[in-house]
């Protein structure tokens, strides 16, 4: 049995199992400042373990970005995020502290969740696989060849600089880097351009245009550099069922009949798809890590 921890930017959900199948009940906190977020983490592992005594590790798939070379003096804490008030917070300090024969393994919360559904759903098979969030922020979580990618740290595609949409005069919402794809598509973003949140419009509302445009060169991005398999894509705004027929439209326009898989627009269906798992993709992948 592992404790799974996921750590988003406005809520934590916290479970312990092995298994879809096997899962208990899920624990929510909100995210508020580090200092009280982390108090109620400690809080709810120290029921989990005294109510389950064969727990075997704790994994963390937290927002990042995060720092997870082990070999680094910052493993474990948030680097420069937008997040108010989240900058180089350990996320791992209070835990091996207070549960010191626990092994702990931490990764971002797209690696983990692109994790679990290699693991447990729309992945299966599948060696090379994308997981896209889109709420707070925009995360990509990227596994090729059967292994997460890490490297000076975890991808950040949610940054790249996608083209503009013709009709999208809005600045950009990214504190570093204004109409960045993040700036541009995320949750905040668009309650920024309209006052109200992505759940509040209809299917024929500019913004399914606006964001399917961008998550669909993302998806172009990835296909193109990293030969996916499977696209993934979850969250808030993600998971709306408006948002991924546009991804799919736009992601076959920006191809352009370049790539013989892709050149019927089923095939792209095929490969972008929500989450088989649901919003329980994150907290199976934080205790995925323990499968890999």
């Amino acid at each position: 049995m592992i404790i799974g921890i996921e750590l988003g930017g406005t809520k934590i959900n916290i479970a312990c199992g092995n298994n879809p199948e096997n899962l208990g009940e899920t624990i929510r906190i909100e995210t508020t400042t580090p200092l009280e977020t982390m108090e109620n983490i400690n809080v709810a592992v120290k029921q989990l373990v005294a109510k389950h005594p064969n727990i075997q590790g704790i994994g963390i798939a937290s927002f990042g970005p995060v720092e997870l070379n082990p070999k680094s003096i910052n493993y474990g804490k948030i680097l420069d995020t937008p997040k108010p008030g989240w900058s180089n917070t350990s996320l791992i300090n209070d835990l091996m502290a207070n549960f010191p024969d626990l092994p702990i393994r931490i990764d971002s919360d797209v690696n983990a969740a692109a994790l679990s559904e290699k693991y447990w759903g729309n992945g299966i098979g599948n060696g090379n696989i994308a997981y896209i969030t889109i709420g707070t922020g925009i995360g990509v979580g990227l596994i090729v060849n059967d292994a997460c990618v890490h490297g000076t740290m975890h991808p950040e595609a949610g940054h790249i600089i996608v083209r503009r949409h013709p009709n999208d005069d809005y600045k950009g919402f990214c504190v570093f880097h204004g109409d960045c794809l993040e700036g541009l598509a995320c949750g905040p973003s668009i309650m920024a351009r309209y006052g109200k949140s992505a759940s509040n419009f209809d299917q024929d509302h500019e913004i399914w245009d606006f964001v399917g445009y961008y998550i669909g060169q993302l998806c172009n991005t990835l296909i193109l550099t990293n030969a996916v398999e499977k696209i993934i894509i979850g969250g808030g705004v993600g998971l709306n069922p408006n948002l991924l027929p546009k991804v799919h439209e736009h992601c076959h326009d920006l191809l352009a009949n370049y790539l013989p898989h892709y050149r019927n627009i089923d095939g792209i269906r095929d490969l972008i798809s929500n989450p088989a798992l649901g919003d329980k993709a994150g907290v199976l992948g934080a205790i995925a890590l323990f499968n890999d």
